[in-house]
């Protein structure tokens, strides 16, 4: 698991390996990417990775539905 690599190097790294190598905004060289489902929807608060396409911004909504 690569996550927050620059792209070149999880490239290296991942030319150099035998195993497969999954990536967290690490770039497209990667044998596989990760998006976590919490950064998708926008669950978290605080810091969102700059790689990460919120689609929603559920946090705002289940918090006013909870205050109604």
């Amino acid at each position: 698991m690569l996550e927050c690599v620059p792209s070149p190097i999880a490239a290296e790294i991942t030319s150099q390996l035998k195993i497969p190598t999954i990536g967290i905004g690490a770039g497209s060289a990667c044998d596989g990417q990760v998006l976590v489902i919490h950064d998708l929807l926008g669950l978290t608060s605080g810091y969102v990775p700059k790689f990460v396409r919120q689609y929603a911004n559920l946090q705002e909504i289940i918090t006013a539905a909870a205050t109604r």
